[in-house]
């Protein structure tokens, strides 16, 4: 095997375990999204009613200090990804793909789709 041939199943082999790993990681955080978007949606309902009484303060400073962890390890993993082989560098972008950033910017609509031409009888 020479060494482009290596390269290429390096680089494929990574994009194609990026895309999977992307494409699980993006269903699992839309039904974690759903989860988290109902729980929101109870717990403001149940506010308005007064039956909760919910310290807006204490979750504002608790996001906060979420966003700022956050930071943190998305800084360590740009510093991983900068110092990248072919390997890790096609699993990004496979992982990417997974996630939906690749797909195309203008998706077909589904509007448009082949109509039924009745045919005139006579």
């Amino acid at each position: 095997m020479t060494a482009i041939e290596a390269l290429a199943v390096q680089a494929l082999t990574g994009f194609t375990i990026g895309a999977f790993i992307g494409y699980a990681v993006r269903k699992a955080v839309g039904f974690v999204a759903t989860l988290v978007g109902v729980y929101l949606l109870s717990l403001m309902a149940l506010s308005s009613l007064g039956a909760i009484t919910i310290h807006w303060q204490t979750l504002y400073s608790l996001l906060q200090q979420l966003l700022q962890w956050l930071g943190v390890a998305t800084s360590t993993a740009t510093e991983m990804l900068l110092s990248s082989t072919p390997l890790t560098l096609s699993f990004v972008v496979g992982m990417a793909f997974g996630l939906g950033f690749l797909h195309t910017v203008n998706p077909p609509s589904r509007h448009f789709v082949k109509r039924r031409v009745r045919k005139h009888v006579e």
